[in-house]
């Protein structure tokens, strides 16, 4: 995986929101605090600029690194995975080495931090280098008890599907969950990972941990954590081969598909209300998510019950949940209310479930605080077992 472009591709990054007090150099370890409580989106910008600031005001080869949290509150799955990606690059493609001081603060929806590789690089008193070894190793494989993780090759992935979908069933099964969510969840999973592998040309990192034995405060019931994330790093961003292959098509005057020539129906209501907050990028990352249309090369028209309606079901059976994708500087929250499809499997991502008369909802649409080169998304589920 190509990590070292969340870096470069943020290097414009200005360095005004960092402390440069909080960057000090000594006995030879580059020593970086960072002082929010929270491990977010915020704090993950901040990381990005620290690492830029040092390779200008400190260009030294192989300078190892340390990493203090005073307090280190995960807020979501992707937040600590994206963090994973920054130490590989410095890692893998940079050459220091880490150690990484901090006091953990966990969740159900964030427990799958206490397997992250990140605890491989957690303080002793040296820097060995067979510590940065075992974090690349983890990195790309483990699937162990409450863990699965794998970086899916993009050369490789094609004959494989079918084998993942078994792995990630058979993975949940011991933990009482409804056997219908397995079902579902495994769907999801497998058509994420294909989306990413096939839209981009890149590799996919899959990260997917359970958190069991946990009794909800509300119903007193046992309830357990599913916590995935799905990322790939590219060029390609959500919606690129769709806005290409779409206006491309139209352009050449070439008779459109049905739900192609639907999609530009839209897009003429749409692109009359393009503000600020919602642009022709938005639009093109929301037909992303619609029932049968597909960005890839010479397919007009794809099967499946669309990724949204798969969520949505799995959200609905859930006690709790928190879903959204992340796509360049733009965030698409998954809230099951705004994924209603009308009579003809349009998603309008609004509660008149209108795609075609309604703009989607503003509580659906955000920027991060930084780019993200390629697609991510996150999934969490805090299901209640069965007593079976």
């Amino acid at each position: 995986m190509n990590c070292k472009d969340l870096i470069l591709k943020n290097q414009a990054t200005s360095f005004s929101n960092i402390d440069k007090n909080s960057v000090e150099i000594k006995d030879g370890v580059i020593y970086i605090t960072i002082n929010n409580r929270f491990l977010n989106f915020q704090t993950i910008k901040q990381i990005i600029a620290y690492v830029n600031y040092i390779h200008i005001k400190y260009p030294i080869p192989h300078v190892p690194i340390c990493f203090n949290f005073p307090v280190m509150k995960v807020v979501d799955k992707l937040s600590y995975t994206l963090f994973e990606c920054i130490c590989r690059t410095l890692i893998e493609d940079c050459g220091h080495s880490l150690k990484i001081n901090s006091r953990l603060d966990y969740r159900i929806t964030t427990k799958g931090i206490t397997s992250s590789p990140l605890m491989i690089l957690r303080c002793d008193e040296s820097f060995r280098g067979e510590k940065s070894a075992k974090f690349l190793d983890r990195f790309n494989l483990e699937i162990f008890r409450y863990h699965y993780r794998k970086v899916l090759k993009h050369n490789e992935y094609s004959n494989k599907l079918g084998q993942l979908y078994d792995d990630i069933f058979n993975f949940q099964k011991g933990f009482n969950i409804n056997y219908q969510c397995i079902d579902k969840i495994s769907e999801v999973v497998v058509e994420l990972v294909c989306n990413s592998i096939e839209h981009s040309a890149s590799d996919c990192l899959l990260d997917f941990d359970l958190a069991p034995n946990y009794i909800n405060s509300k119903s007193n019931e046992m309830c357990c954590g599913i916590n995935i994330t799905v990322l790939n790093i590219s060029d390609v961003l959500l919606g690129d081969k769709l806005k290409e292959k779409i206006k491309g098509l139209s352009l050449e005057g070439r008779e459109l598909d049905d739900r192609y020539s639907r999609v530009l129906d839209a897009y003429d209501f749409h692109q009359k209300h393009f503000s600020e907050n919602y642009d022709e990028t938005d639009f093109f990352n929301i037909v992303a998510f619609q029932h049968k249309i597909s960005g890839r090369e010479n397919t007009y028209v794809t099967g499946g019950t669309g990724l949204s309606l798969l969520i949505k079901s799995i959200e609905e059976r859930a006690d709790a949940h928190a879903c959204y994708a992340l796509s360049g500087n733009r965030k698409i929250a998954l809230i099951p209310q705004y994924l209603g499809y009308d009579s003809n499997h349009w998603l309008g991502f609004n509660l008149s479930n209108d795609f075609f008369g309604h703009l989607p909802d503003k509580k659906i649409l955000s920027r991060p605080d930084f780019f993200f080169p390629g697609t991510a998304y996150n999934l969490t589920f805090v299901m209640k077992v069965d007593e079976k």
